[in-house]
């Protein structure tokens, strides 16, 4: 069907290159309005910080760009829906919307369940298309992984040459737009280092990624010492869409070939590659278990575990929110996290690890927090891997982190703890690492007893998860959830 005029709704897809929605929409309209709606109720929610405000603006502006470039503008406003298409569909008369599929949150799941009911109302299509492998409405997970390798090995699709767009128009509607409201939310700090997100960005990561960095990714992506450099640093491109998983993956493939073809391949190149590619997969994987079932944002997976108890206590929250609870790689870590919003998956785990079995927080409780700290913050991922290092999906093992042997195994020399816990500069690594037995003076003494209450939450989770209650529900989580990529 041809539209005379048709939205383009921007959600987590800031990008021109392999963008479906936006292919779409130019495909079957006249005239195309790229907008971006900054919402209230997802400002104000409680997963949402600065960080990711800031990638949005910062992605938003670059693409601004390339879109006055091609004879176009983005139109923006701060309202929250069904309103703000109200607002646009009185100045615009649209007869289309073209989206992504977006797997979030229940801000964004509930917002998008009233504009559906809202596009029916007002008789207004609205096209939602894929935009990495996870798969809605699946009803049989034996297909994922053919569907998945479908979407990855399909077409990508070239920037558009031109946007035409009502220009005048958009002008007029953007003069009612203020940055400076949205950046009242948050309160401003001077101490971020944050990523660039911007598409540019994203494609220059992804080659030196590939070119360079990637060689030694094998190996080096849990120390955090390493992994900054080592890992692809592709995850807050991947979660805001300044990139598509599609183009990573592909480019990633061609890579592996010309590597292959190589007389004598620079080690350990076939090995790092491999590996990046899986956790591409695993990827999808993850963010798939939200999408099947969003309660696990509110529940365990392992209904079970609803009645396994925690302290949650507010006190020892902050502590570890702010790094001051005593345990030097745990805080230098929670730190990291404030002034630069990335962290290695290793360093992830063994911090909520911490959190749940030692401070005996619940998953929900820091689930929230520690989105906002992620500058990368995907719903689908976040949510499934809090309750896997929480150990409440009942089938996965139980990963337990000791902090100490953490810095034995990926900060040895302590350079990471020095470098965001200076208290500790003037201490040898050995001295930070018999802290728990050695106070460090000047620094916090461990506020918890770690082994003593460690060895407490473990028996409550091993006791539960052992359960006939426990197996019945992990049966179902493992036909719900389970892994179906085939073994090698």
């Amino acid at each position: 069907m041809r539209y005379t005029r048709s939205l383009w709704w921007i959600k987590r897809d800031f990008r021109l290159f392999d963008n479906p929605a936006l292919t779409s929409a130019l495909a079957h309209s006249e005239e195309v309005v790229p907008v971006f709606v900054f919402e209230p109720k997802l400002l104000q929610a409680s997963e949402t910080s600065y960080f990711h405000i800031h990638a949005w603006w910062e992605a938003l502006c670059y693409l601004q760009k390339e879109f006055r470039e091609r004879g176009s503008d983005i139109l923006f406003l701060h309202a929250d829906f069904p309103e703000a298409f109200d607002y646009l569909q009185y100045y615009l008369l649209f007869e289309a919307i073209f989206s992504h599929e977006e797997t979030g949150s229940n801000v964004t799941y509930t917002r998008d369940m009233r504009m559906k009911n809202w596009s029916k109302e007002h008789g207004i299509a609205w096209h939602e298309l894929p935009q990495n492998g996870v798969i809605r409405g699946l009803r049989d997970r034996d297909k994922s992984e053919r569907i998945w390798h479908e979407r990855m090995h399909g077409a990508i699709i070239s920037r558009p040459e031109h946007i035409p767009t009502p220009n005048e128009t958009v002008d007029h509607l953007n003069k009612e737009f203020s940055y400076e409201d949205i950046l009242a939310y948050f309160p401003q700090r001077a101490d971020y280092t944050l990523q660039p997100v911007t598409e540019y960005d994203a494609q220059q990561t992804l080659k030196s990624f590939l070119t360079e960095r990637g060689q030694w990714y094998r190996g080096n992506i849990s120390s955090p010492n390493t992994a900054f450099w080592y890992g692809s640093r592709l995850s807050p491109h991947l979660a805001w869409g300044t990139i598509s998983l599609r183009t990573v993956y592909r480019l990633t493939l061609q890579r592996d070939r010309e590597v292959r073809h190589m007389t004598a391949p620079p080690k350990p190149w076939k090995s790092s590659l491999r590996n990046f590619q899986a956790r591409l997969h695993w990827r999808d994987h993850f963010i798939q278990k939200l999408e099947t079932e969003p309660e696990i944002e509110f529940y365990a997976m392992n209904r079970a575990f609803e009645s396994l108890p925690y302290e949650d206590d507010e006190e020892l929250l902050s502590a570890w929110l702010t790094g001051q609870t005593g345990f030097p790689l745990v805080d230098a870590c929670m730190r990291c996290l404030q002034h630069t919003g990335f962290l290695n998956f290793r360093m992830r785990a063994m911090v909520v690890s911490f959190a749940v079995y030692t401070l005996h927080l619940s998953w929900k409780t820091i689930m929230y927090p520690l989105a906002r700290l992620f500058y990368d913050y995907e719903p689908g991922i976040h949510i499934s891997q809090i309750q896997m290092q929480a150990g409440v999906t009942g089938i996965n093992s139980m990963r337990v982190y000791s902090p100490t042997k953490q810095i034995a195994d990926q900060d040895p020399e302590a350079t990471f703890i020095r470098t965001w816990v200076p208290e500790l500069a003037e201490f040898s690594s050995q001295d930070i690492i018999k802290h728990e037995s050695k106070p460090l003076t000047g620094y916090i003494t461990p506020i918890v007893d770690r082994k003593t209450r460690t060895t407490i939450m473990k028996d409550k989770v091993y006791a539960i998860k052992r359960s006939d209650l426990g197996k019945r529900y992990a049966e179902a989580v493992l036909k719900t959830h389970g892994s179906r990529k085939r073994r090698r």
